[in-house]
């Protein structure tokens, strides 16, 4: 038994669909026809495209070696139909992001929109929440890739860098420090009061790090600047 043009179509639906119910409405199909579709599939490759966690569907390597040699084979079938003055976009499919609050608010957006525009059948769901959650939805495969400030706290993970950032401390004008530098790091921390990110934001994280070899030897620390 071969591998049929239709399971390969069904299989990149339910993956960028994220199950058989919804892949079955977008097929116009019944959820036994997407299922029988799918162990058909699996059957003649001998293994499991899918894994079942918890009735959810998780693409295991599999089928992500799969996925793009199926979608590259549907498209390809498509342009035969449609002819060379047709052809669609070569990215199709669909992607849960994950990103720290800044990277996610100000960065991505506007990367994640102009490829949108640029590949239409592509869909890219992004979320935005502190480093420290990112990295444990990554880690229980609730999306498929994470961009964090800062360092993975995560050693099961693979994290490899993107840009480079600078953090720099800001004052009130009103402030004396706003008018002159601090003469050092014990001036500066010295002072009284700090605003900082919650625990588990990256951009927090790398602040403390950053001076906890000077914060050691200030009297009264207690494990970070004062909030």
């Amino acid at each position: 038994m071969a591998v049929t043009l239709r399971q390969l179509d069904i299989f990149s639906s339910v993956v960028k669909s994220g199950s058989f119910s919804s892949a079955a409405k977008n097929l116009k199909l019944s959820q036994p026809a997407v299922s029988m579709a799918i162990s058909q599939l699996e059957t003649i490759l001998g293994e499991r495209v899918f894994d079942r966690v918890d009735r959810r569907l998780i693409l295991n390597d599999r089928g992500r070696a799969l996925l793009p040699l199926a979608v590259e084979l549907c498209d390809r079938a498509l342009e035969i139909e449609l002819g060379p003055s047709n052809v669609p976009t070569h990215y199709i499919g669909s992607i849960k992001v994950g990103a720290s609050s800044t990277i996610g608010n100000y960065l991505l957006p506007k990367i994640i929109g102009e490829f949108v525009r640029q590949h239409p059948r592509t869909d890219i769901n992004l979320g935005s929440t502190n480093t420290e959650r990112v990295l444990g939805d990554l880690y229980s495969f609730n999306i498929d890739i994470a961009f964090i400030e800062g360092i993975s706290i995560r050693p099961e993970l693979q994290a490899l860098p993107w840009r480079n950032d600078k953090l720099v401390v800001v004052a009130s004008p009103n402030h004396p420090l706003a008018k002159r530098p601090p003469k050092n790091i014990q001036e500066l921390l010295q002072q009284p009061d700090w605003i900082l990110r919650e625990r588990g934001s990256g951009t927090r994280t790398i602040f403390e790090s950053a001076l906890k070899e000077h914060a050691l030897n200030r009297p009264g620390y207690r494990g970070g600047p004062l909030v």
